[in-house]
């Protein structure tokens, strides 16, 4: 009773601890705080039925809503509270993996857990994403469970393998509908436990293909296949809400062009390895000094020494870490985008794993040399307060509760805006922030907002329901001025253009 007890001590205190933390930081309402403009347009689309932006998120999208519905501030403030609950379950995960990774002593393997959780959790850009609108604590929990789900080994008994394959192929298919980077996951994914007889994959020459192919465990994969598709049906939500007469509607996916369009995330695809090469290497200088920001440099140390010498336990994660650290920075570096470094939020967690192995086999080592039993507590302490002191000097950075730029531009917006108005927007910032306070607030219905996205047609399209009102010239693809031009003559409105960092933010003309 006593050792079951134990079990749930740092699980508990992990659970307290970031949950307190990340409650004091998160942002009371729509922010701007932390990278966080692309908040409006989830929640909006959420609560609204709509689509959000490329890639669509029908999986994120789904969920939001669930909890939108819960009954405690905001509707912004409910949707922050997802990233904020997500983020201490993909903490509880870590640690749990660290525990059952590590092959010493189960109070050091429990401790070592701990930690490894609680510095994942405090990490800077996790942490930031946590108290936020955002998809990426989501997807951070989605990779944690796929690694958890992984029949590596003898750690799963035979009778249950089906049932991992089944959960695990349900469970990618849903993290599909979330964010699509997690198809990074996918090659190890299928490799892991699918020989039979538990066979390495390392082990086998890979000259000898008739001999690898016997061996594949082909139900297993098929199983997992199946299942990962059942997963993807989340996806025949789109057109669905496509159809709903949501003013949040990118793509008009009704049709197969729109939905190609938007979840292979061919507004962005240009940027995909197309960084400048003059920026390659400063960027590369910058991901070095991002991972040094999230743990410190104990940490970097920390962890560098858990991957070169884990137990022989945990040596069976590393190849499939290490795939997963490697591509995410490959993306996440030739990524054209001022943003990017937030898809290294996986590559920090497989990393928050190593630090954790590296915790457990130093304390394993202090354990052995300890013959007065006051080392090792020493040494225990010693790595919570590495954690801690990053903590300290990060807090002011992530910190989101007191951001209130996006409601003091939205409500100045709502005030001073002329009856009528057409305002144009330049930015994701003012843009997204008006989209909440129009369409999922209902404030200033005579108002209409657009984007700097009027010269594609399926937005014109929207539009064109939204406001049924207004002249929507069928002129300007490809031309956004083109297309501005037209609706400003075809319709006796005042125009406004916002400028959301400036002392005017409204700036209209009659």
């Amino acid at each position: 009773m006593k050792r079951n007890i134990q079990r749930f001590i740092f699980p508990l205190l992990l659970l307290t601890s970031l949950s307190v933390i990340y409650a004091s930081t998160i942002a009371p309402g729509l922010t701007w705080a932390n990278r966080g403009a692309d908040g409006g347009d989830f929640i909006t689309a959420a609560a609204t039925g709509g689509v959000a932006h490329p890639t669509g998120y029908p999986t994120y999208l789904a969920l939001a809503r669930l909890f939108q519905m819960i009954p405690v501030g905001n509707l912004a403030f409910r949707t922050n509270l997802m990233s904020a609950f997500f983020a201490v379950l993909t903490a509880l995960i870590v640690a749990d993996l660290v525990r059952r990774s590590f092959t010493g002593s189960e109070k050091i393997a429990r401790w070592s857990g701990f930690i490894a959780g609680l510095a994942f959790g405090l990490s800077q850009l996790f942490w930031s994403q946590a108290v936020i609108t955002e998809v990426y604590t989501l997807n951070a929990f989605f990779a944690a469970l796929i690694l958890r789900l992984m029949p590596i080994g003898s750690e799963h008994s035979p009778r249950w393998r089906p049932w991992l394959d089944r959960l695990g192929g349900l469970v990618f298919g849903l993290a599909l509908g979330n964010q699509i980077t997690i198809l990074f996951l996918l090659p190890v994914w299928l490799l892991v436990g699918i020989l039979k007889n538990d066979v390495e994959l390392p082990r086998i020459r890979w000259d000898q293909m008739r001999s690898l192919i016997a061996a594949l465990n082909w139900h297993s994969l098929v199983r997992r296949g199946g299942w990962l598709l059942l997963g993807l049906v989340i996806y025949i939500t789109i057109p669905l809400r496509a159809r709903s007469g949501s003013p949040v509607n990118w793509g008009h996916a009704v049709d197969w062009a729109g939905f190609r369009w938007l979840i292979s995330g061919g507004f962005y695809q240009e940027r995909v390895f197309h960084l400048p090469l003059e920026y390659l290497w400063p960027r590369i200088r910058n991901w070095a000094g991002w991972l040094q920001t999230q743990y410190g440099v104990i940490g970097l140390a920390l962890g560098f020494y858990g991957l070169l010498y884990g137990s022989p336990r945990a040596k069976r994660y590393y190849w499939i870490t290490g795939w997963i650290f490697l591509m995410y920075s490959i993306f996440s570096v030739g990524y054209d985008s001022s943003d990017s470094y937030a898809l290294l939020i996986p590559a920090y967690l497989v990393f928050a794993l190593w630090l954790g192995l590296g915790v457990g086999n130093l304390l394993d080592e202090i354990n052995r040399l300890d013959h007065k039993n006051w080392l090792l507590p020493l040494a225990g302490v010693l790595t919570l307060g590495v954690v801690l002191f990053n903590t300290r000097l990060l807090y002011p950075q992530v910190d989101a509760s007191q951001d209130t730029r996006a409601e003091v531009f939205a409500q100045a917006v709502m005030e001073n805006a002329p009856p009528g108005a057409i305002i144009f927007n330049n930015d994701d910032e003012d843009i997204f922030a008006l989209r909440y306070y129009t369409y999922a607030l209902g404030q200033r219905p005579d108002i209409a907002v657009f984007s700097g996205a009027l010269q594609y047609g399926w937005y014109r399209e929207v539009m064109r329901a939204t406001y049924p009102d207004l002249i929507i010239p069928g002129v300007g693809d490809d031309c956004f001025t083109c297309a501005r031009s037209a609706l400003i003559a075809a319709n006796d409105r005042p125009i406004c253009e916002t400028f959301p960092y400036d002392d005017e933010v409204l700036v209209c003309q009659p």
